[in-house]
C-alpha cells in the first residue's frame, strides 16, 4: 500500500470523484487520529494538535500553509493557546477526496506525528 505523505495531490475541479463510502475506512486506518465530521454541508476529515505553547503552533501553522500552497490544496486551521486543529476537505466536490487524505498524512508529518 502507497504511503499516503508520499503522494501528491491531483488537480480536482466540479464532478471529481469524492472517495466512495466503502473506501472510507481504509484511507481512514491509514491515519492516526483523525476523524470524519460535518462541516458547512460536507464530510471533513479533522485533528486536534497539541503544543506546549502557542508559538509552536503558530509556527506549525505557518508550515502548514506552506505545504498546502505547494499542493494547491488548502485546510481550515483554528489555533488556540495549546492546540490547532486542522480539517481537510474538497470544496470543488462538496465531499472528501483522496487529496484531503494525502493531506492529513502530510499534515501528521509535518507534526512529526507521522
Amino acid at each position: 500500500m502507497a504511503n499516503l505523505a508520499s503522494e501528491r495531490c491531483v488537480a480536482c475541479r466540479p464532478g471529481s470523484p469524492a472517495v466512495e463510502d466503502d473506501a472510507l475506512a481504509g484511507l481512514l486506518a491509514q491515519l492516526d487520529g483523525w476523524h470524519i465530521v460535518e462541516e458547512e454541508g460536507a464530510r471533513a476529515l479533522c485533528k486536534r494538535y497539541p503544543f506546549r505553547s502557542m508559538a509552536e503552533g503558530q509556527a506549525f501553522a505557518a508550515a502548514l500553509g506552506e505545504a498546502a500552497d505547494a499542493e494547491d490544496h488548502h485546510p481550515r486551521i483554528v489555533i488556540e493557546y495549546r492546540w490547532v486543529e486542522v480539517s481537510w476537505t474538497t470544496h470543488a466536490i462538496g465531499n472528501l477526496h483522496r487529496n484531503d487524505f494525502v493531506m492529513a498524512a502530510k499534515t501528521d508529518a509535518l507534526a512529526g506525528r507521522a
